[in-house]
């Protein structure tokens, strides 16, 4: 339906936003309700809470193991859960997400980065995300991970870390 969309007239529109909207009601699908929002069909905020319902539920223990010293998700469920959050915008205020539970450190800091107890920190934790830059912007507005990036750095130099520092703290 997602793909109709792009090819069709206001019209036809009309027609697939109310039958998206109808399937989301009644059988929520979270990859539907993602592709929807990000083709500017519906709202995000019309089925947040759905969404995070089936996140929360499907996410996993939150597991990795570290390969080379970089972390090996066992899902990526909720990573990818965060690239859409970060992408349309939701901030940590957001009460909504609240609704998420039973979350291990590192979804606790890419949920709530700002006022993320970073005693807890792992700076792995910035491998999860690849290079995607929606979460280094965000990043770079928040002095105590600038900190422990530095201690990072000064306990054992990481050239990519390095670049990362660089280029998201330096002013």
């Amino acid at each position: 339906l997602v793909s109709l969309w792009t090819i069709s007239d206001d019209t036809i529109r009309e027609e697939l936003k109310n039958k998206i909207i109808k399937i989301l009601d009644e059988n929520f699908n979270d990859d539907l309700y993602t592709n929807a929002v990000f083709k500017n069909i519906i709202d995000f905020d019309q089925f947040i809470e759905q969404f995070i319902s089936v996140i929360n539920n499907t996410k996993g223990n939150g597991a990795y193991s570290l390969s080379s010293g970089r972390p090996k998700m066992q899902s990526f469920v909720f990573i990818n859960a965060m690239i859409f959050i970060y992408n349309i915008n939701v901030k940590s205020d957001d009460k909504r997400l609240e609704a998420f539970t039973n979350l291990a450190d590192y979804m606790k800091f890419f949920l709530y980065p700002e006022k993320f107890d970073y005693t807890n920190f792992k700076v792995e934790w910035l491998d999860i995300i690849g290079d995607r830059e929606i979460f280094y912007k965000r990043f770079a507005k928040i002095p105590a991970l600038k900190n422990e990036i530095e201690k990072a750095l000064k306990e054992k130099f990481n050239i990519v870390l390095a670049e990362f520092y660089t280029k998201y703290f330096i002013e």
